[in-house]
């Protein structure tokens, strides 16, 4: 076997597959962009986003919910959107609410609920208490361990 030959063979292949890796994350990164806008677009115009105190006072009837204030061309939007489905998902599981605050358009609302902090996040827990979260490291943090349950010790302490 001529090993010389099969080590330069392996070393075209890796550079193929590095390029192709690449192309491959830049084409995935472009379309990833793509959606997070159409879905910024289209959450315009859903029941989930609150424009209104009226729609608020709503929303205040429930037992949990967590709403969360966002901007249009943010970084943190950004991730908040690709985290939308699963943050949907565990608010169903646990029966609560989540909403959406944007920044445009609901100048009236924010000043109802005293948001002055973009991104930032109220939530109302199981047991009654209302959380505001105000810097991105925490709400990032919430959002990883996303529950409307306060932990103790490791384990879920189920309040209501």
């Amino acid at each position: 076997m001529d090993w010389k030959n099969f080590k330069d063979q392996a070393t075209i292949l890796s550079g193929k597959a590095t390029d192709m890796a690449k192309k491959w994350f830049e084409t995935s990164k472009e379309y990833a962009e793509k959606t997070g806008a159409w879905t910024y677009e289209k959450l315009k115009e859903s029941t989930f986003t609150l424009k209104e105190a009226s729609s608020y006072e709503k929303l205040g009837e429930e037992k949990r919910y967590a709403l969360f204030c966002i901007r249009d061309n943010d970084p943190f939007t950004r991730f908040f959107l690709t985290m939308l489905p699963i943050l949907f998902t565990k608010a169903w599981i646990e029966s609560g609410s989540l909403r959406i605050i944007m920044e445009e358009g609901s100048e009236e609302l924010r000043k109802t609920l005293k948001i002055d902090i973009i991104p930032s996040a109220i939530v109302k827990m199981s047991d009654g208490t209302i959380k505001s979260i105000t810097t991105e490291e925490e709400i990032r943090t919430f959002i990883k361990n996303f529950s409307f349950y306060d932990k103790e010790d490791g384990e879920t302490k189920i309040t209501s």
